[in-house]
């Protein structure tokens, strides 16, 4: 394993385990009811389907399909666990992918008001079959089950082969909000500097983020400028975008450096 990805699951990890999912709420009976359900859909699903514990962090369900589709060998990933297949998945394409998802694990958490079971993670990807050929495939996730917080701890999968098979397409992320229709895309990776991040911020957005900066949460900041909690989540991700972060507190810490923000509400 290469320097670089061990880094990348480090840091994948620990935004997963900044979950803080509540491990009493993970109900072996909803687990059973959800595993019954996802049999029966299996059969008409074109796809292939897994069930993923967010708490355990490991597949309880990976459908046969997976074996008939892709060519995995399931007895070896029962045995190997999730490395199994993120070794099938294309090098370069398995560095953005963890990437993309600490970036929006990291957005979930900085975002309220919205809950996270309204949310569709999409990502497109190349993955290794038996032939020695990659495939493009994409893959959609959705949360099944939360605790208390809203926080997901049950996911459903669904892979097939991708409408798009470029082999030279680069792997790509978005989320998709299913109650308003509005995506949220992993950002390129740019180099900052206050002269193309800070400065491209509107002035709404720089009002928001001195607002936060503030320690008022969404719903007050709606309150305040009179809009929409969502309005107000989506200028959120924007900075978080332009700024080139992970999260709102590092959105903070760096316009105070650059200036936007004064000293006294760097946290």
């Amino acid at each position: 394993m290469s320097k670089q990805i061990e880094q990348l699951y480090q840091k994948y990890h620990q935004v997963m385990e900044d979950l803080n999912i509540d491990g009493t709420q993970v109900k072996a009976e909803l687990i059973d009811y959800h595993i019954s359900k996802v049999k029966e859909l299996d059969i008409l699903e074109t796809g292939a389907i897994t069930l993923f514990n967010l708490y355990e962090k490991r597949h309880i369900y990976v459908s046969p399909r997976m074996g008939k589709l892709f060519g995995y060998d399931l007895e070896k990933a029962e045995v190997i666990g999730n490395d199994y297949f993120d070794l099938k998945t294309h090098p370069d394409d398995l560095v953005y992918m963890l990437k993309a998802g600490t970036y929006f694990l990291n957005l979930f958490n900085s975002l309220e008001g919205l809950p996270e079971k309204s949310f569709k993670f999409v990502s497109e990807y190349r993955i290794l079959r038996k032939t020695g050929e990659y495939i493009q495939i994409v893959e959609q996730q959705t949360g099944l089950e939360f605790d208390d917080q809203g926080k997901p701890w049950l996911a459903l999968g669904v892979m097939d082969f991708s409408p798009n098979p470029e082999m030279n397409k680069k792997a790509s992320a978005r989320v998709i909000n299913q109650n308003t229709g509005e995506f949220y895309y992993f950002p390129e990776e740019t180099e900052i500097s206050p002269k193309n991040s800070a400065r491209e911020l509107s002035p709404r957005e720089k009002e928001v983020l001195q607002m936060l900066a503030g320690g008022l949460m969404s719903k007050q900041i709606a309150d305040q400028l009179f809009i929409s909690v969502n309005t107000v989540n989506t200028h959120r991700q924007r900075i978080i975008e332009k700024l080139n972060v992970s999260n709102t507190a590092q959105a903070i810490r760096y316009g105070v450096s650059v200036g936007i923000l004064p000293p006294t509400l760097s946290v």
